[in-house]
């Protein structure tokens, strides 16, 4: 593992996260027939914990070794960002009869595009809305005052 780790110190970490999820996906390639049964197994209800533990852990593991140290808020937001891309990633893959996969592959590079459009979007939300927040705190704190 820490060789992988110092490989991918070169990478940004989106390449990083894109390559480790691809990785992630190649490794079910030989079971693609009966993944989807086994894909139902783990929305059973006696089952979905422990696959949303399973899930969270992977998540996690993917996001640290890609050198994301977040503390805050985006801790959740990566990690739901990113389990949103493997799980839509791999219901397409089931589908995907293309060479290799091919297209499974377009997919998920087009996913993390629009993740790293939204990541831009919400920094250009958040800069734009951050006046606002003191304003909207000053007036709540005046409103609470009298």
């Amino acid at each position: 593992m820490i060789i992988l780790f110092i490989l991918f110190r070169q990478k940004s970490s989106t390449v990083i996260l894109r390559d480790a999820t691809e990785t992630r996906l190649r490794m079910i390639m030989p079971y693609l027939d009966s993944w989807p049964q086994a894909m139902a197994l783990t929305a059973l209800p006696q089952n979905i914990q422990d696959h949303f533990k399973n899930l969270g852990t992977l998540m996690d593991d993917m996001c640290y070794y890609s050198g994301d140290r977040s503390a805050d808020f985006n801790w959740y937001i990566k990690r739901a960002s990113l389990a949103v891309i493997y799980k839509t990633t791999e219901m397409f893959m089931v589908q995907d009869s293309s060479f290799d996969c091919e297209e499974t592959w377009s997919f998920l590079e087009r996913r993390f595009a629009d993740a790293s459009s939204f990541g831009q979007l919400s920094t250009g939300l958040q800069q734009f809305t951050g006046g606002f927040g003191v304003g909207a705190q000053v007036a709540f704190e005046t409103v609470s005052v009298h």
